[in-house]
């Protein structure tokens, strides 16, 4: 059984690396968008939290 998976991620290994990296550039986005807003929803939730 793994060395199916091992032999499908070798021969996918670029597709994989791609959605990988396309993933982690939205999160990155996101994060970076929410910046430039000044808006944090984690922050803003968790001092909500800690305020109760």
């Amino acid at each position: 059984m793994l060395g199916n998976w091992k032999e499908w991620a070798a021969r996918h290994n670029t597709a994989v690396m791609a959605v990988l990296f396309f993933v982690f550039g939205l999160k990155l986005l996101g994060d970076g968008i929410d910046v430039l807003r000044g808006c944090s929803a984690g922050a803003d939730r968790r001092l909500e939290l800690v305020t109760r």
